[in-house]
């Protein structure tokens, strides 16, 4: 997986929201398998009412198959193929100097219509004397925001480009090769690069990563507040109910 690369192809901004619909529709179907996922891999109290049951070979099925479902949501949100609506594509594109600038001049812009919107709702908001109050507090708050916007950009960059980070996603993109081909060494294996084998835990730790990824590229490209945890809280929830209800009487 490479991050930090030029553009294969040069992105309009509706294709950079079009790719962002995509990445938000990946991005929550990753959520749902790995929480999905923790109780079955996770909670021994609840594995042991499974010992020497036949329910427990449908329980591994079922837990592998959320698993390689989690590992094939999360390597579609990072595919660095030329046509992939992905966080890989999308990052080139947005960090193109036409994109960052319109960025920056649209949040500037945004908290420069302050005054202009307050007195669409308040009376007093037109007195004059309140109108130059606020468009000097709009002012204050326009420059603070881009600075926050800049900030940002190199936030967002320094998550994607983390050697640690590239090597783990790396590693699940290769078990992904494994899963959608008849291999036993992928091609990556065979060219002499070494890649850390998969275990439990590693797509929720990159994940994790990737969600505090998604959620700046949200900010910047449609200026929405997400809150991936909220997800992952919904998500346990509904795999606590679910496992709990399958769980009744293991035969």
């Amino acid at each position: 997986m490479t991050v930090a690369k030029k553009p294969k192809a040069v992105w309009t901004w509706d294709q950079i929201v079009r790719a962002m619909e995509l990445i938000n529709e990946n991005h929550s179907l990753a959520i749902g398998y790995v929480e999905m996922l923790r109780i079955p891999v996770y909670d021994q109290e609840y594995l042991k009412r499974f010992n020497k049951t036949f329910s427990a070979h449908g329980l591994e099925m079922i837990r592998n198959a959320l698993h390689q479902a989690g590992v094939m949501s999360l390597c579609r949100l990072w595919d660095s193929s030329k046509d992939a609506l992905s966080i890989p594509n999308a990052l080139c594109a947005l960090r193109r100097y036409p994109h960052i600038k319109a960025t920056l001049s649209r949040r500037h812009q945004g908290m420069m219509e302050l005054p202009t919107e307050m007195a669409k709702v308040r009376d007093d908001a037109r007195d004059p004397h309140i109108q130059n109050s606020l468009e000097r507090l709009a002012r204050r708050q326009a420059a603070e925001m881009v600075t926050r916007t800049k900030q940002t950009f190199r936030e967002l960059y320094s998550l994607a480009a983390q050697d640690s980070f590239i090597e783990l996603v790396g590693a699940v993109t290769n078990w992904r090769h494994k899963i959608a081909h008849p291999v036993v060494v992928t091609k990556l294996e065979r060219s002499g690069v070494a890649v850390s084998p998969l275990k439990w835990g590693d797509l929720e730790t990159a994940l994790a990563q990737t969600s505090q990824i998604v959620a700046l590229l949200n900010l910047l490209i449609d200026d929405l507040n997400i809150y991936p945890k909220d997800s992952h809280k919904v998500w346990e929830r509904y795999g606590a109910v679910f496992w709990k209800s399958v769980s009744a009487t293991p035969e």
